[in-house]
């Protein structure tokens, strides 16, 4: 494989000094962004990693579901009064709701600060995402959303999400068969 290296990158590889081949540096750095252990021969891991692991896993695991199941739970109760319009755009953005919800809630946010009014702060489904999703959907910064979900809380309500869309899609196809 042929990679193109800058002349200001180059440059730098070569007055490292670090004694590596050019190929080692790259694939050190491909191994660090992907996030997979390092190949340097001082990095070993421990020999009881996988305990260590497994026991740390035991312990979070129980957590991490809670908070998937809490965010489940919170889209399922919350889904009956969002747009449709909510849903068709998510569906653009896979569900992801943090990815979706910044944009809308900096919108709002130069709304608000250029009418300076609250009234302002965006549609009325903003402020019912932002009981749900805290700081995150809040484009003023009110006190009681001040709050922060954790990345399985939001991965929860965005899979609850989808399932209703789904169901939303399938129940029309549904209908076209028997009206077909």
């Amino acid at each position: 494989m042929s990679i193109y290296l800058p002349d200001d990158l180059a440059e730098l590889l070569k007055t490292a000094g670090t004694g590596e081949s050019t190929s080692q540096v790259i694939q050190e750095a491909l191994r660090r962004h992907f996030g997979e252990s390092s190949s340097a021969t001082y990095a070993r891991v421990p020999t009881d990693t996988p305990r260590l692991i497994e026991q740390a896993r035991n312990r979070l695991m129980p957590m991490a579901q809670q908070e998937y199941e809490d965010g489940f739970a919170a889209a399922l109760n919350r889904a009956a009064d969002l747009p449709w319009e909510v849903f068709d755009e998510l569906d653009t953005h896979r569900f992801d709701i943090a990815a979706w919800i910044r944009p809308v809630t900096r919108a709002a946010h130069s709304a608000v600060c250029e009418q300076t009014s609250p009234s302002a702060a965006g549609p009325e489904w903003l402020s019912l995402l932002a009981e749900d999703l805290g700081q995150l959907a809040d484009p003023i910064g009110f006190d009681r959303f001040s709050f922060r979900r954790s990345s399985m809380y939001l991965r929860g309500y965005g899979d609850a999400l989808r399932q209703v869309f789904v169901a939303v899609l399938q129940h029309h196809s549904d209908d076209a068969e028997v009206h077909g």
